[in-house]
């Protein structure tokens, strides 16, 4: 039996935007994923306090940006666990569904710098292999994030080949402000 490659892609999705639909369709193709899972997180813990959509509006925005996309799937888990929305939690859980499964975190390039302050990083990596996506115009130098990224965890995360607009969730809501 052939194993099962997933994708994880978390995050506040407020709003859901065209890149975070071209991201997973770029890993879809280029990570030759069986699955994909989207989960809209409850509570954020690096936007706590911040004002969000409410969760059920998010989960139902996902399902509809997503809902076309083969082998996509958007959870619910998160939003369902309540209280903040801890990825290494997030992982252990779909590593107890999927145990023979191969799993990569997807986040955007702009996440690597901050990847370091998450809850429990290293349970993360023991779960899934990093994959980030770079952003138009970020100034993201791949070497050098690459060699101090192994020097903290003694592994290296994944570049995925594709390159989004300069785009996120907060220019999104400026910009309908």
């Amino acid at each position: 039996m052939k194993e099962m490659k997933i994708a994880i892609f978390g995050g506040s999705f407020d709003p859901v935007h065209a890149e975070h639909i071209n991201i997973v369709k770029a890993a879809a193709e280029k990570l030759e994923t069986d699955k994909i899972i989207v989960i809209p997180a409850y509570i954020p813990p690096h936007k706590q306090g911040k004002s969000l959509a409410s969760a059920q509006d998010r989960l139902n925005m996902a399902k509809l940006a997503f809902g076309q996309i083969k082998n996509c799937e958007v959870s619910s888990f998160e939003i369902s666990a309540g209280g903040t929305s801890y990825t290494y939690r997030t992982l252990q859980y779909f590593r107890e569904k999927y145990p023979q499964a191969t799993f990569y975190l997807l986040v955007g390039a702009d996440m690597l710098k901050d990847f370091y302050t998450w809850k429990e990083p290293e349970n993360i990596l023991a779960n899934a292999e990093l994959v980030a996506a770079g952003r138009e115009g970020e100034k993201l130098n791949v070497k050098a994030e690459q060699l101090r990224f192994f020097a903290k965890f003694h592994k290296f995360f994944r570049t995925l080949e594709y390159t989004g607009r300069d785009i996120s969730s907060t220019k999104a809501r400026v910009l309908c402000a």
